[in-house]
């Protein structure tokens, strides 16, 4: 089974888990676990008639763009693999790649986003969208929008930027060499350059030449630049040119490719694993305060009781003396039978707070009273229960922490065996 399939299977079973699983429980616990991409991003930039749509259409196995040394277009197409044959205006493009939003937001570029869906499993095409962008010229040529603003934004979305030199059309356009400068300073590990349609020029040291051209102008841009530059010649393989004296470098661009899907695949895998810890540390950080609130409530409760005791024990005294002067009161008037021999008792207990109280000044009573307040306030304070949460509550996380440290993880070493099964 070809390994773009086993890779394919990978991808959609990791975005899957977080469409469905790891995503909400990122969102319910707080935490943050942005899904990975199903595909390979390549951008494709270069002056016009640079062979770039040839390419898509080459490695796509389909015709999906025009070719034309005419400046016809100013679109930014993407070309990707659905199950019908499709094309997208700029609208629907951002409701399929919402990543797109803050370079649709530059003025002018929605009306110039175009989506071709195509129905095609060449190569690994299924893995890969690729950006076509606009052939680049220098003079008069006026743009709907600022094509070195959009292609630096374009860029910082791909995994790759293939840049292609026409050896025959304008090599050096002023502002392809400007958006190469500016993606190298910040994303020079992004970008490969290739001298296309090296097949039209068979004579070597002609081609040397126009290499030499470009190199220079290109070290006279990136001069800072901390690796290599290598700009192979490449051309797509046809019958006609089957025998032009020419090495086509193309096995290494498809390998370089094939390369970054592997790293894409990588790159979920861990980021499913990485995610799942993340989730658990946050979930287990939850249950650790629920732990410690169920302590403080536990242990401050007897507290609480004392300081409730303190409060009220005074207001007691009081309302007892208050009930024992109205049955002394029932007494005087209607006689000691009255209360019975119960009520004798009661009244006899009550006449000892009444002389404690008459025995007290009132000036101490008083500080009594206000110790009282101040032992009710402290009451309040201690009683208010830390929030814990509840028992479903609990139970549910410990559920959800089961499936990010035990299940996820298991998962994700069954993506990993299958992945090694295709490629080791």
């Amino acid at each position: 089974m070809p390994s773009h399939a086993a890779a394919q299977r990978i991808l959609d079973a990791v975005c899957d888990e977080y469409a469905s699983r790891l995503g909400r429980l990122a969102r319910a616990h707080g935490s943050a676990a942005v899904a990975p991409r199903r595909k390979t991003v390549v951008v494709l930039l270069g002056n016009h008639s640079a062979g770039k749509s040839s390419f898509v259409n080459w490695y796509a196995g389909a015709r999906v763009q025009k070719t034309s040394v005419a400046i016809e277009t100013t679109a930014f197409t993407l070309v990707t693999a659905g199950k019908a044959r499709e094309t997208l205006a700029g609208p629907a493009t951002l409701q399929l790649f919402p990543e797109l939003k803050h370079v649709a937001a530059l003025k002018g570029v929605l009306p110039c986003l175009a989506t071709e869906i195509v129905p095609s499993a060449a190569r690994n095409f299924p893995l890969i969208t690729f950006i076509d962008t606009p052939g680049l010229v220098d003079g008069g040529v006026k743009y709907p929008y600022d094509p070195e603003a959009v292609l630096i934004k374009l860029a910082t979305e791909a995994d790759l930027v293939f840049s292609f030199f026409d050896p025959i059309g304008q090599a050096l356009c002023s502002r392809t060499m400007n958006v190469v400068e500016a993606i190298c300073e910040s994303q020079g590990h992004k970008i490969f350059f290739y001298l296309s349609k090296a097949d039209t020029i068979p004579d070597e040291s002609d081609r040397q030449k126009v290499l030499i051209q470009i190199a220079q102008s290109l070290t006279h841009r990136i001069q800072d630049r901390q690796f290599s530059l290598d700009i192979p010649p490449i051309f797509i393989p046809t019958e006609e040119n089957s025998n032009v004296p020419v090495r086509n470098h193309m096995d290494g661009l498809l390998a370089i490719i094939d390369s970054t899907i592997a790293q894409g695949v990588q790159k979920a895998l861990g980021s499913l694993k990485k995610d799942c810890a993340t989730i658990a540390l946050a979930i287990t950080e939850k249950l650790k305060a629920d732990d410690a609130a169920r302590r403080f409530n536990k242990r401050d409760i007897g507290r609480g009781f004392l300081l409730l005791s303190a409060a009220t024990t005074p207001i007691f005294v009081l309302i007892s003396v208050g009930i024992y002067r109205i049955l002394n009161g029932l007494v005087e008037s209607n006689g000691p039978e009255v209360l019975g021999l119960g009520g004798e008792v009661i009244t006899s207990v009550l006449q000892i707070l009444d002389k404690l109280v008459r025995e007290m000044a009132w000036k101490h009573i008083g500080y009594v009273l206000i110790a009282s307040v101040f032992a009710f306030l402290g009451w309040w304070f201690f009683i208010k229960k830390r929030k814990t949460l509840t028992t479903e509550e609990r139970e549910e996380m410990l559920k959800d922490l089961e499936l990010v440290q035990v299940t996820l993880p298991a998962r994700h070493e069954e993506l990993y065996a299958e992945y090694f099964e295709a490629h080791v």
